[in-house]
């Protein structure tokens, strides 16, 4: 509808503008963080996840966002799993109880003909930079993580050994844990390079790892059991 498509356009120039803002200056004012509870989700928003299932916003406490970008790089996220595999699922829930916050994620699978991507960027070298199509989700892929960190949210591959469903991951920290001074921006904005630990509790079942940048243009509710990977303590 019209109306949505709107909303959608106002929500994709308020998130780049406080991204360009965000990498000029390195900050955001104050009154341009919000909290995010499952009900103020857009409905424009659960729409737009929903081509294979409905979004599932399970968690139980409101996260400090600027949500306008959050929400793009929730939609950029879908877009490229989309693009990698066959999107299962889109969750917004709780993380386990001994690493407290909230993920999203967009579990995905590749299917019997593919492998699940590894730990070395199989990801992103799937996205031939000289095909326009390939190219542009790469690009969607770098600007998620921008987003992402930007609302200082850890952006990781996590990998189902036993289904071999994937997923593309954002976790948050809570609220409380969030000072003052953490509105300015993390000590970097650029994806990890090295391969995030994986806790002792994690068994056999699941990794996780940071994402690696996309190549450039000139080249071109509790956790379930089976996603226990997540970033280490700090």
């Amino acid at each position: 509808p019209a109306p949505e498509k709107l909303r959608a356009v106002l929500n994709l120039l308020e998130a780049w503008s406080a991204l360009v803002t965000f990498k000029t200056t390195g900050t955001l004012a104050p009154e341009a963080w919000g909290l995010l509870a499952p009900d103020s989700i857009p409905g424009w928003v659960h729409n737009a996840l929903q081509a294979e299932t409905p979004l599932r916003a399970a968690f139980t406490q409101p996260i400090s966002v600027h949500i306008p970008s959050l929400l793009e790089g929730m939609l950029l996220l879908y877009f490229v799993a989309q693009r990698a595999g066959q999107v299962i699922s889109t969750q917004l829930v709780n993380a386990p109880l001994e690493r407290p916050g909230v993920y999203y994620r967009v579990i995905f699978s590749t299917g019997e003909a593919q492998a699940p991507y590894g730990r070395r960027g199989e990801l992103e070298n799937r996205f031939d930079p000289q095909k326009p199509e390939d190219w542009n989700t790469a690009v969607q892929l770098r600007v998620a993580h921008d987003l992402l960190a930007m609302n200082r949210a850890q952006f990781t591959l996590q990998n189902n050994k036993k289904t071999g469903q994937q997923a593309l991951a954002a976790y948050f920290q809570p609220t409380e844990r969030l000072a003052v001074s953490a509105i300015t921006a993390p000590a970097a904005i650029s994806t990890p390079q090295t391969a995030l630990s994986t806790p002792s509790d994690a068994g056999e079942d699941s990794t996780e790892q940071p994402l690696s940048k996309p190549p450039s243009r000139s080249r071109r509710g509790p956790q379930p059991t089976a996603w226990r990977g997540q970033p280490p303590s700090e």
